[in-house]
């Protein structure tokens, strides 16, 4: 692989996040008024950057990845904000297309008294700019200058962009560029057609490295109720499956190398990004041609580093990365086969 071409095209939702903490005001009502006013609301209570392709680009530029994000924006207040931090954090930004007329969606998170995210919303639910991406936004000229393709399901839920994705999906193939595909299926806010259920389906078979959560994603996808049983059965179509587990660790699965892992044992201020952020740490390590091992250690300890934090972009520097990992030495000691 030339060394000019090593790195990651993140394509999929960017969109700004208004996260309101039911632990911090008397109603979600108030906050959303306080919000519209220019004011902040508790510690998250407030207007952030988001998108699940977004988060993981500024992740993988924290780590010092070569990154870039390709696609739609609105031309809009919300598409600049989002636009001014992807760049603030290292990520190529000149191929988004900033579309005359066309929205950036904003996501509405509203969290409990635990401090998990209850509910979750979206606006415009239909037209936002990145749903509407065709095969001339991702030219073969573009996607060949990276190593890696990178994208997830929550732009799969929406067509032109779903068949868009999946093209571009199999022309990474023959371009030699591997393609990486984190499942995101938000099943509980847009429900699983048969459509939808065919285009995870595709999108799955067309991946090379897939990423999923155990008790959620794999066993809709598959149809098994053991998460290793799910992640056994897509490695048939894809080379390398990662299983994603909360506080119960991850897994890897590829040729020749499956191995899992606990987590780390840090205090939780908040999940928001955190599979985002294993996501950077993963494919940071898999551009350097780390083995399946050390991939899985890199995403797990960005991850454990990220849920120290609030907020859905907290994923460490590269140095933040190597000292959380060397004061946690014992959890990589315990990576091990995986348990069938």
């Amino acid at each position: 692989m030339p060394q000019n071409r090593a790195g990651v095209l993140c394509v999929g939702d960017i969109n700004a996040d208004i996260n309101i903490d039911r632990r911090a005001v008397k109603t979600v009502t108030q906050s959303a008024e306080d919000l519209m006013r220019g004011g902040s609301v508790g510690n998250k209570g407030m207007l952030c950057p988001g998108g699940t392709a977004a988060n993981t680009a500024v992740g993988l530029g924290r780590l010092g990845t070569r990154v870039a994000i390709a696609g739609l924006i609105g031309a809009d207040g919300f598409g600049q904000f989002s636009i001014d931090h992807l760049e603030k954090d290292g990520v190529d930004t000149s191929h988004l297309v900033r579309l005359p007329g066309g929205f950036t969606m904003v996501t509405v998170n509203i969290f409990d008294q635990n401090g998990d995210r209850e509910l979750s919303f979206a606006f415009p639910e239909q037209g936002a700019a990145f749903t509407l991406l065709t095969p001339d936004h991702l030219p073969d000229a573009l996607l060949a200058q990276f190593s890696v393709f990178y994208t997830t399901g929550v732009p799969i839920l929406f067509d032109p962009t779903r068949s868009t994705l999946i093209d571009c999906m199999h022309r990474c193939h023959k371009l030699g560029v591997t393609v990486a595909f984190d499942l995101n299926m938000r099943v509980e806010a847009h429900g699983y057609t048969d459509d939808i259920r065919r285009a995870f389906e595709q999108a799955a078979a067309a991946s090379d490295i897939l990423f999923g959560s155990a008790t959620q994603e794999l066993p809709i996808l598959t149809g098994c109720t053991a998460w290793v049983q799910a992640a056994q059965k897509l490695r048939r179509s894809c080379r390398v499956v990662v299983s994603k587990n909360g506080a119960a660790g991850a897994a890897v699965f590829g040729p020749g190398e499956s191995c899992q892992m606990p987590a780390f044992p840090v205090s939780v201020k908040d999940t928001l990004g955190a599979g985002d952020a294993f996501n950077a740490g993963f494919l940071t390590a898999y551009v350097q041609n780390k083995s399946l091992r050390d991939c899985l250690l890199w995403g797990s300890a960005a991850a454990g580093y990220s849920i120290q934090f609030t907020g859905s972009r907290t994923t460490p520097n590269s140095r933040q990365l190597a000292a959380f990992m060397a004061e946690h030495a014992d959890i990589a000691a315990q990576i091990g086969p995986v348990a069938v």
